[in-house]
């Protein structure tokens, strides 16, 4: 069983428990992407060849924990892009988030990527105020010099295929839960939005836990894009003694970054 940070819209697990008010604060989501190398490729195919920066790789410990999870190491490098998200979140306002994503290399470090956001609708760029974190394929993301690891994968294995099951187990700060996960039949992303290229998988989970005693049911959609190479919530249904709580993520702005 390999470990994955909470932080930033953190691992799988959140994808139900960060939208419960006054039980878990709400993160924003933080998917992952990766630089595109200057060739004559179609942009979603190109292969980044910029390194991520020394301060913000994990130590190795954390780096060997995240290759056991399937997230990094493995899999197709991601594509360099940047979107804007709206955030539907229960008893709150909507709210919109941008961010960019500057590369993840090809081999051992596939699947990270230093990540700019920045909470409006305005697209973050590099050198600006915003300053980057590293982002794990859109589940999680890492401060530089943070090496906690609070959930745990089993049975994850990109590419993903038609009916392949997983599961994450969350116990932090008060939380306990087991999601159980299936990945379904792949469809065209455009659906989601126009620009989006590729193919897209749906994966549902669906567990049960507890939160500073408060016994809570999760269901919720997750989205892979295969060309992208990053994982996204699309919707979450919560049950708890409070009433049920939902929430969604639309995608409204997309584009590719170029070389």
């Amino acid at each position: 069983m390999a470990a994955v940070s909470r932080r930033g819209l953190p691992a799988l697990l959140v994808f139900a428990l960060a939208w419960l008010p006054a039980v878990a604060a709400i993160g924003a989501i933080t998917p992952l992407a990766a630089a595109m190398a200057a060739t004559a490729a179609p942009a979603a195919d190109r292969v980044p060849e910029a390194a991520i920066p020394v301060a913000l790789l994990p130590s190795p410990a954390t780096l060997a924990s995240l290759r056991e999870t399937g997230l990094v190491g493995s899999g197709a490098p991601v594509a360099a892009f940047a979107w804007t998200l709206e955030v539907e979140r229960p008893l709150r306002e909507p709210r919109l988030v941008s961010e960019r994503f500057l590369g993840s290399p090809a081999g051992e470090l596939a699947g990270l990527s230093p990540m700019l956001r920045h909470y409006g609708p305005e697209i973050p760029v590099p050198g600006g105020p915003a300053q980057p974190t590293l982002s794990v394929r859109g589940l999680t993301r890492l401060q530089p010099g943070e090496d906690r690891l609070d959930a745990l994968i089993r049975g994850l294995k990109l590419p993903l295929v038609e009916g392949a099951v997983f599961q994450l187990d969350w116990d932090d700060e008060g939380a306990q839960l087991e999601q159980h996960c299936t990945v379904g039949a792949s469809e065209s992303a455009s659906g989601l939005h126009p620009a989006l290229p590729g193919e897209l998988r749906r994966i549902a989970c669906e567990g049960e836990g507890r939160y500073r005693g408060i016994p809570v049911r999760v269901k919720a959609t997750v989205l892979y894009l295969e060309r992208l190479g990053v994982f996204v919530r699309s919707e979450s249904r919560i049950r708890t003694p409070l009433g049920p709580l939902n929430a969604r993520t639309r995608i409204v702005g997309f584009e590719m970054s170029g070389p």
